[in-house]
């Protein structure tokens, strides 16, 4: 029987890129511990292309971009270490994409209507995004920026990066690319809801309803 750990789910209205899992499969070899070629690699192609072939015909929507031997030092008793999958797979990223000067405000919307970013009607002040971001850097207590069942956990989370970028990109499925702004929060784990309410309060402080020393009160 296989064995799995899975790495935590996307909120609804969210979309992963990649979700990492560590299984245990019956009949797979056991990668080399010197990192040679051996018969895992093999194993591993065709079982990727076996894989991705059903779930293609199963019209999922998903695939598997390749499998990997999981570190010897994890490999025994991996059941039993708790987030196995968290640490083989690092930090985690959430992109958030912004459309400034958009003709309407898509904040209601979600992503039902094709929309790929947020789009705002104003203009936006990154200079000050960004001065705030810097303040989510670090070791805090996010209960402010959770809802629901997130302020029954420990609020403290680490956060090692949150940038505030100028990129291209679609802002509605079958619309030509342009300027969007890229709200990229990055850490080991987060509350529920927590990312999406940071880049809200990125949003408001662009859009210069709070100052960008707001998200230090609330931290």
């Amino acid at each position: 029987t296989a064995r799995i750990s899975l790495l935590s789910r996307t909120d609804k209205g969210v979309s992963a890129d990649i979700t990492y899992a560590v299984c245990a499969l019956p009949g797979a070899p056991l990668a080399s511990n010197n990192g040679q070629e051996d018969s895992f690699s093999d194993w591993a192609s065709s079982t990727v292309q076996a894989a991705g072939a059903w779930l293609k015909a199963s019209d999922s929507g998903l695939s598997l971009r390749w499998l990997r031997p999981l570190p010897s030092s994890l490999r025994r008793n991996w059941e039993e270490r708790g987030p196995v999958c968290q640490v083989v797979a690092g930090a985690k990223r959430y992109e958030y994409l912004v459309r400034p000067g958009a003709e309407i405000d898509s904040e209601q919307s979600g992503n039902m209507l094709g929309f790929l970013a947020w789009h705002v009607p104003e203009a936006l002040d990154v200079d000050a995004m960004r001065t705030a971001a810097e303040s989510f850097i670090g070791t805090h207590n996010f209960h402010a920026f959770t809802s629901d069942h997130g302020y029954r956990k420990n609020g403290t989370r680490q956060l090692t990066d949150v940038t505030v970028e100028h990129v291209q990109g679609e802002p509605c499925r079958g619309v030509p690319t342009t300027e969007l702004l890229r709200i990229s929060v990055c850490g080991e784990s987060f509350l529920y809801r927590m990312v999406r309410f940071i880049a809200f309060g990125l949003v408001l402080i662009g859009r210069g309803k709070r100052p960008a020393s707001w998200i230090s009160e609330l931290l």
